[in-house]
């Protein structure tokens, strides 16, 4: 996604709520390796991510899911117009 977004073929969204969660979910154990393979710090992984993905004011849409956090990613996902939400749940 981040290819297909420097090269102009997609649009990346995020809010501020969206990169607080990223920057507290890659410290992980699970994105050790990934973190690592890209030489950077979070932080710097988190700041390149906010330069290239344009920020959004997110939707008021209420509760609508289990988690907390996965309205925030629909609330993106509503103020952007996107046509397609990519996250790592199952």
């Amino acid at each position: 996604m981040i290819h297909a977004a420097l090269n102009g073929q997609i649009e990346l969204f995020t809010s501020e709520a969206l990169l607080l969660e990223l920057g507290d979910v890659l410290p992980r154990r699970k994105f050790a390796r990934r973190v690592a393979a890209s030489g950077l710090a979070v932080a710097e992984l988190v700041g390149r991510y906010a330069l290239l993905a344009q920020s959004t004011t997110p939707a008021a849409i209420g509760r609508v899911s289990a988690d907390p956090d996965d309205d925030h990613v629909l609330a993106c996902a509503l103020a952007a117009n996107a046509d397609l939400v990519v996250s790592g749940d199952s």
